[in-house]
């Protein structure tokens, strides 16, 4: 049990590691989208979506991929089962 606990743990870090991962990958292509309409002239707005080109958190939590939110909730139960 201990050996699974321990198991548990280092796939929880993998998870949340890819969940970074992909939550910088989508602020990079935030930004280069951005960028790239204000470079055309067609951002309207532009000065204030370049100063503060974040991603809203809750878009952040909504791209996280499927298979990473069940990954988590797997992992969840198989705590609680251990």
């Amino acid at each position: 049990l201990d050996n699974a606990g321990r198991n548990l743990t280092r796939l929880k870090t993998s998870i949340e590691r890819a969940k970074e991962t992909d939550s910088r990958r989508l602020r990079a292509e935030y930004s280069r989208l951005v960028q790239g309409l204000a470079d055309q002239g067609l951002l309207q707005g532009g000065d204030q979506l370049l100063a503060n080109p974040l991603v809203p958190a809750d878009i952040l939590h909504e791209a996280v991929p499927g298979n990473i939110r069940r990954a988590e909730h797997f992992v969840m139960f198989l705590k609680r089962l251990v």
